[in-house]
């Protein structure tokens, strides 16, 4: 062996450290080997991820190396035919009923849908009353004392409707005597020869005295009895008269003022 002096040159350290690292490699797995005694790998010695499906021996590990239930995740498919499906169990309850919804928003209008048809005409309604189609006014006046014995005509006129009409009468005077009897307006309506046709009611007699005076008025349709008349277009007079009904007839006397009659033509047109 060569000795070293002091004049032979020495290694570098990066020659040394080239030396070492290929008695390393020579080595290899026999010196791994050498240094790993028997049963001394376990779970411990391994790292996370580093057994893979590759190192596993296939149809090696049993039902047992897995989780309750984890066979079921990995392998859907049952191994072994398929057995026969069980009964249906019975319905459960029914849940309780959900909150109501909150309500939607109004949807845009529908278009117009057609006209229907038009429905038949009604029946036709009864008549209704005719109205008042024009009249006269005659106006009396002032009707000075009188001495009654029974009655006396305070105003009268001449009425002519042009068709079939009715009359209604209204008229007023005031009444005052110079004693105690009683007195009314009675209205008369007759033809031109003088024949009575009818009156309208003018109510029962007023009370007078010396002291007393009364505004007697009325209005009616001329009947005859119960019945109005309808009195075809033509002449009619109609007169006012101032009747006494007391007793004595003849005094006191009874005096009529600001007498007044409206005859109005009902259902008829001028």
């Amino acid at each position: 062996m060569q000795n070293l002096t002091s004049d032979t040159p020495r290694p570098s350290p990066a020659v040394v450290i080239a030396i070492i690292a290929l008695v390393v490699a020579a080595a290899g797995g026999g010196y791994a080997a050498a240094k790993l005694p028997k049963n001394s790998v376990g779970t411990a010695q391994l790292r996370n991820g580093s057994v893979t499906s590759a190192k596993v021996k296939n149809h090696s590990l049993l039902a047992v190396d897995f989780k309750p239930g984890q066979l079921e995740r990995i392998l859907p498919l049952s191994i072994g035919p398929t057995g026969p499906t069980g009964p249906s169990g019975a319905d459960g309850a029914t849940g309780a009923v959900g909150a109501v919804g909150a309500t939607g928003a109004q949807g845009a209008s529908g278009p117009t849908g057609p006209v229907g048809d038009s429905g038949a005409r009604g029946p036709t309604g009864t008549q209704g009353p005719a109205g008042l189609s024009y009249g006269n006014s005659i106006v009396g006046a002032p009707t000075t004392s009188v001495s009654l014995c029974g009655s006396i005509d305070v105003i009268g006129s001449v009425v002519s409707p042009t068709s079939t009409s009715r009359l209604l009468l209204l008229g007023q005077a005031e009444l005052s005597a110079t004693g105690a009897t009683n007195a009314q307006l009675v209205t008369e309506v007759t033809t031109g020869a003088g024949s009575i046709l009818g009156s309208a009611d003018t109510g029962a007699p007023v009370a007078l005295t010396a002291s007393n005076s009364e505004r007697f008025t009325f209005s009616g349709i001329v009947m005859q009895g119960a019945t109005a008349i309808d009195l075809p277009a033509g002449n009619y007079n109609v007169r006012l008269r101032l009747v006494q009904s007391g007793a004595g007839q003849c005094a006191p006397t009874v005096t009529a003022t600001g007498a007044d009659l409206t005859v109005l033509f009902v259902g008829t047109t001028q």
